[in-house]
């Protein structure tokens, strides 16, 4: 796989689904890809509402998108 030709971009909302009613389940906002190949993105705890921010590859993300776990947000 091409980490270089990410799919996921900056400004996007995305769903990450593990399972029905599961606590993992999360919305995420993309914020930033370093480098081509580090995205910043921000997700909002519900239960404490806070909100936080994370980073992770890219080709993580490609590989949840080729599994089906990560999804455009509507």
């Amino acid at each position: 796989m091409d980490t270089k030709k990410t799919r996921i971009k900056p400004g996007e909302n995305y769903e990450i689904f593990s399972a029905k009613d599961s606590p993992s389940n999360e919305t995420i906002h993309i914020c930033l890809i370093i480098d081509e190949d580090q995205v910043v993105y921000k997700k909002m705890s519900e239960e404490e509402q806070s909100l936080s921010y994370h980073i992770g590859s890219v080709y993580y993300f490609n590989l949840l998108q080729a599994g089906g776990v990560i999804k455009k947000a509507v």
